[in-house]
């Protein structure tokens, strides 16, 4: 590996062969309350020529309801199985330098207890550098790569929702689904972060035989910094649980004579989510362990994990002519180290990340059957992304939440042959 960030290449495959089949079966027709029930099923068994994964299955159930013409219920549970990808398992070790803090630094906010300094020596901080400043800035280096030896991920899912048609509103439906999911065996890095195998090594375990005091290497001086490291390497760690409510509404209606043609109509739609919890349980035998993620971001949590998030659109429509703004809205999330009740806000660079709304405006024209333009504006108020300083992903933020970019148009052709 040479250069900044440099990575090794990636080589490796399996096999996989499958069996899988659906059934669904009515079960009562035309009662009152009870138009239609219908019962569902469905597996597929999956053999991997993985040693660590071999044959496994894959199972669901659920009813469909329609209670009336106005009102059908539903509700699914699903066992599913997720082997690990050719990347996870083989891919090339490379570089990264996340955001972390080094407890043995004079960064760190934790208790200085003995324990904790006697497992600093430990590790190879000299016992005079121990709490002194042997973090230079406020990132480490990590290996990151494949292993070939994951085994599969596993979760189970449970949702139980409604859709509303009513009649006596024609155009309108609404879905409401709430949804329950724990995923266990999650493929992520070592510990779910460097700063989750600093944490777990020096503040939780202070085991310096444990995996997570291996995964560090110190230089001389004790300092982690090229050519030294913190491995975190592709791992099965302990569960992911999280539940939470998704709403959808869609309206259409008729408004006549239009600018194009002899009818028109308005479209609206609203998509909505809301994470009641989102949390992570990095190492299954410590499962006292759990970060409550929801509502979040951070070193631990990473990418911000939003209590509420709404995508709406408004479209025009008459003859050839569509004409749609959209409103994306991402609720505020706060620091993952105010989880800690000993931290204060004013020491952090950014506490908290304010909502952020972003709009958008697009059209198409149907210039004859076999040809449409189309573009729009994106981001037409030119939202910045909010700053974090040292808990971003990169550029200073998280660019795979926020828009980064700015105002931007585009434009282009649909050409059917």
């Amino acid at each position: 590996m040479v250069g900044f960030n440099a990575g090794q290449p990636t080589q490796g495959g399996y096999d996989v062969w499958e069996l899988f089949g659906e059934v669904r079966v009515p079960v009562i027709a035309d009662l009152p309350f009870a138009q239609r029930v219908e019962l569902n099923g469905a597996f597929r068994y999956s053999d991997y020529d993985l040693d660590n994964v071999g044959g496994v299955w894959t199972y669901a159930g659920g009813v469909d309801w329609r209670a009336t013409d106005d009102v059908m219920f539903r509700g699914q549970f699903q066992h599913a199985v997720r082997a690990p990808n050719v990347q996870e398992l083989f891919g090339g070790q490379s570089q990264g330098f996340p955001p972390a803090t080094d407890p043995c630094s004079d960064r760190s906010a934790s208790d200085r207890t003995q324990a904790l300094r006697d497992i600093c020596v430990a590790s190879g901080v000299p016992n005079g550098s121990v709490f002194g400043a042997i973090q230079p800035n406020t990132q480490i280096q990590g290996l990151f790569g494949g292993n070939p030896d994951l085994e599969e991920e596993e979760s189970d899912t449970f949702t139980v929702g409604a859709v509303i048609t009513p009649r006596a509103i024609p155009g309108l439906s609404v879905t409401v689904d709430y949804y329950n999911i724990e995923l266990d065996g999650a493929i992520s890095v070592l510990g779910g972060s460097v700063n989750n195998v600093l944490d777990l090594c020096f503040n939780v375990v202070q085991d310096i035989n444990s995996p997570f005091c291996q995964a560090v290497n110190r230089g001389p001086d004790g300092v982690i910094q090229e050519p030294n490291f913190v491995e975190v390497l592709n791992e099965n760690i302990g569960k992911i649980e999280t539940d939470g409510i998704d709403v959808q509404i869609a309206y259409t209606m008729d408004l006549g004579r239009g600018l194009l043609s002899e009818t028109s109509s308005l479209d609206i739609s609203f998509a909505g989510t809301w994470l009641n919890n989102f949390d992570i349980t990095p190492v299954a035998e410590l499962a006292d362990r759990i970060d409550e993620c929801g509502g979040t971001f951070g070193n631990t949590c990473g990418e911000p994990l939003p209590e509420f998030k709404t995508n709406s659109r408004v479209t025009y429509r008459t003859g050839p002519l569509n004409l749609s703004v959209r409103w994306r809205w991402i609720d505020s999330t706060r620091d993952d180290q105010l989880l800690d009740p000993a931290v204060d806000p004013a020491d952090l660079a950014a506490p908290k990340l304010a909502s952020q709304h972003y709009f958008d405006l697009s059209s198409t024209y149907d210039v004859m059957e076999n040809l449409q333009i189309y573009g729009g504006v994106d981001n037409i108020l030119d939202n910045k992304p909010p700053l974090v300083g040292d808990t971003s992903e990169q550029a200073n933020t998280f660019p795979s939440t926020f828009d980064v970019l700015g105002t931007r148009f585009f434009m282009g052709a649909t050409v059917r042959f």
